[in-house]
């Protein structure tokens, strides 16, 4: 269980292993805050694409994500 980073109160994060085309081990994160409701959601892989990717960011909060 962890601590919201908008309100401080606990929630709880769900994790789960996916395998993905071209990003193999991977796991997907969710975060939802039921008292105020913050919600995160994250993709996170330790193996390298080896493709090239061409992304297009449009907004701020975009530029600020992990890729």
């Amino acid at each position: 269980m962890g601590v919201c980073s908008q309100c401080a109160r606990p929630l709880v994060t769900r994790m789960k292993n996916a395998s993905i085309l071209y990003l193999k081990d991977t796991l997907i994160m969710s975060t939802n805050c039921e008292n105020c409701g913050y919600q995160d959601n994250e993709v996170r892989s330790d193996t390298a694409i080896s493709e090239k990717v061409t992304l297009r960011m449009e907004d701020r909060e975009a530029l600020s994500r992990d890729i």
